[in-house]
Parts: C-alpha cells; sequence; structure tokens
C-alpha cells in the first residue's frame, strides 16, 4: 500500500453516504444548533462548528 491513510478515507467516504441515507445531514444541524444554543455558546462558535458536521 502506498498511502496507509487511504484505509481510514474509505470508511470515512462511507460514512458520508450513510449520513445521507439516514437524512443525518439535516436532522444534526439542527439538534446542535438546539443544543448549542440551550448551553448558551456563541452565534459566530455555532455556525462554524454545524458546517463540521458532515465530518462528524
Amino acid at each position: 500500500m502506498v498511502t496507509p491513510w487511504t484505509v481510514g478515507a474509505v470508511p470515512h467516504e462511507v460514512g458520508h453516504t450513510l449520513q445521507v441515507d439516514l437524512r443525518l445531514s439535516l436532522a444534526l444541524p439542527r439538534a446542535l444548533r438546539r443544543r448549542f444554543a440551550r448551553e448558551g455558546l456563541p452565534p459566530a462558535a455555532t455556525r462554524i462548528r454545524v458546517r463540521w458536521t458532515k465530518e462528524i
């Protein structure tokens, strides 16, 4: 194997597909926004973190 990090690339990409199939791409950001607001996280920090939900 030339690039050992590709071992993790396959499950990572499968995760993206599952996220769409399970409709988590809408539900997860909404849930995080609600939770962050309830915890008092500043809106700017919430926006940054929610943008990364596709990589969770």
